[in-house]
């Protein structure tokens, strides 16, 4: 069973490596395009800053390929299970006549099944555990994203809208942020399955434990399905995302004064205020993109 579940789980992985794949590509398109397209930086939902599109989209991008070194250190783990029924190998050592025949055997099990071997883990769940987490960290990146898009798309902000149109089933003039809403609907509810992983692992007795174990399994397929929606979402979500730029710069006019801060820091410094101050916001920008194409190179 165990080794069932890693093989279900490897594809798992293995199709949300490429739609983050695609996720990385749009990201760096978009951040690229609106390197210059200046936006209002708000904290405790209140504007704050001035700021570029880009420092936000390369701040997805930082989520996304962190989700995606994540994934590659998971998907490179996934053990074998093959210890025997209570993780001795007893079986198979009489089966294969010797100790040295039944580790031989399971190495060539492993190599057989793209698994890697690792002693017997029948009542030690990492393996699950550590999916389980990195499904949520693929949800909480997409949930990020999806939460800004949302917000964005308010008609008093303006600022976004997806490019499928989600109509109301009574009020006609909306324009819904349909995948935004079922992004952030995973985003929120994967955590508690995980949680229910570790529960299960801290709950594991003996050498084959009596419903934790069992536990597992609706709680993995639940969330690996809702994680594999959640990313196709994601990148429909940012192949289809309209920008307003006219009104990120009407939004930012119409912010009040947001250069008290700068004018406060030139004044302690006794220097004037820096004309170019979003320079270092260039520069972060850019080191997101060059971790990014680094991926990309990776990656092909």
């Amino acid at each position: 069973m165990d080794t069932a579940l890693m093989l279900c789980l490897r594809d798992v992985l293995d199709r949300l490596a490429g739609e983050i794949a695609t996720q990385v590509h749009l990201l760096i398109a978009l951040t690229e395009e609106h390197r210059d397209t200046m936006a209002v930086a708000r904290t405790l939902t209140q504007a704050a800053l001035p700021t570029t599109l880009a420092v936000k989209t390369a701040a997805w991008l930082s989520g996304v390929l962190d989700a995606a070194q994540q994934l590659a250190a998971v998907r490179a783990a996934l053990p074998v299970q093959f210890g025997g029924a209570v993780g001795t190998l007893a079986a198979v050592v009489e089966l294969s006549g010797s100790i040295d025949g039944a580790v031989a055997l399971h190495e060539t099990l492993s190599a057989a099944l793209g698994l890697v071997p690792a002693p017997c883990w029948q009542t030690t769940r990492a393996p699950m555990t550590r999916v389980g987490d990195l499904l949520v960290g693929c949800c909480d990146a997409w949930g990020h994203i999806a939460a800004d898009v949302a917000t964005g798309c308010r008609t008093e902000i303006g600022e976004f809208a997806e490019g499928h149109r989600g109509g109301s089933s009574t009020m006609p003039h909306k324009n819904n942020p349909v995948k935004s809403v079922l992004i952030r609907g995973t985003a929120l509810t994967a955590p508690a399955l995980a949680a229910t992983l570790h529960s299960a692992a801290a709950a594991t007795v003996d050498e084959r434990a009596d419903g934790a174990w069992h536990a597992e399994w609706a709680t993995l397929r639940t969330l690996a399905r809702r994680t594999v929606t959640a990313a196709a979402h994601t990148c429909a979500l940012l192949a289809g995302l309209h920008v307003d730029a006219a009104r990120m710069a009407a939004n930012l006019a119409n912010s009040g004064d947001l250069g008290a801060e700068q004018r406060m820091m030139a004044e302690l410094t006794g220097r004037p205020p820096a004309p170019t101050y979003l320079g270092a916001a260039h520069h972060l920008v850019d080191a997101v993109l060059d971790r990014a194409r680094r991926y990309h190179k990776e990656m092909s």
